[in-house]
Formats: structure tokens, C-alpha cells, sequence
């Protein structure tokens, strides 16, 4: 059960980011942009990791 809700959280956070992105890059927000793709990157790189110690098992 947990990694399927990690990997609905991945998919929403996703999701929520490049909407994000859009809009601050659609207003001329440069800098803001990056740093949301920034952090959309670093979250997925941590999920990423998190969906694989869950499916191991923690070993």
C-alpha cells in the first residue's frame, strides 16, 4: 500500500509543478521558475529513492 501512494504523491507532485513552472514562466518569474523546478527535482529524486527502499523492503 505505501508504494502506491508514494508513487500517486510523485505523480500529484508532478503535476503540481509544472503547472506551476507554466504559470511563473508565463508571468516572466525567471528565477522563481527555477527554483520551483529545482525543488520538483529534488522531491522526485527523494521519492525515487523512498519507492525503492519500500519495495526492497528496507534491506
Amino acid at each position: 500500500m505505501l508504494p502506491g501512494l508514494l508513487l500517486a504523491l510523485l505523480a500529484l507532485l508532478n503535476v503540481g509543478g509544472l503547472i506551476g513552472l507554466v504559470l511563473q514562466l508565463g508571468r516572466g518569474q525567471w528565477a522563481a521558475a527555477l527554483g520551483t523546478l529545482a525543488f520538483v527535482v529534488l522531491f522526485d529524486l527523494l521519492g525515487v529513492w523512498l519507492l525503492r527502499e519500500a519495495r526492497e523492503g528496507g534491506d
